[in-house]
């Protein structure tokens, strides 16, 4: 675990990037976008005491969207193992992180379901995750 600072417009992470950490914020704000159709489509931000990145780093999946300070912030970075440690000893930060994780997963449907996306092949979304993961 350590405490990272980011001043005003610096990113933390990009779309497509790996995941190995999960971050709190400390203090400060994070918006979080993705590319869509040629155009940056704002997905939300988080600010003190939400995580972020912890999606992709729970299930080893490549970042699904760019995380850019729009303060001076301040993050605590963990590595996988301890998220999951503090979630086992916290059931308050438990109910948080699953709170947050079901809240992410529906606003990513209504993100899909404005963008036009109707279907999503599970199958095809599998086979480019372990082409990817292999390259």
């Amino acid at each position: 675990m350590a405490d990272i600072e980011l001043a005003l417009g610096q990113i933390l992470f990009r779309e497509g990037a790996g995941s190995r950490h999960i971050y709190r914020v400390v203090s400060g704000e994070i918006e979080v976008s993705r590319r869509v159709a040629g155009r940056i489509a704002v997905l939300g931000r988080v600010g003190s005491g939400s995580f972020i990145g912890e999606m992709g780093a729970l299930v080893g999946a490549p970042r699904n969207g760019t995380a850019r300070a729009v303060s001076d912030t301040v993050l605590r970075r963990y590595r996988r193992r301890e998220f999951l440690s503090e979630v086992a000893r916290d059931p308050d930060l438990s109910a948080q992180v699953l709170n947050c994780l079901s809240l992410r997963s529906r606003a990513q449907i209504e993100f899909l379901r404005a963008t036009g996306v109707k279907r999503i092949d599970m199958r095809r979304l599998r086979l480019q995750r372990r082409v990817e993961a292999t390259a």
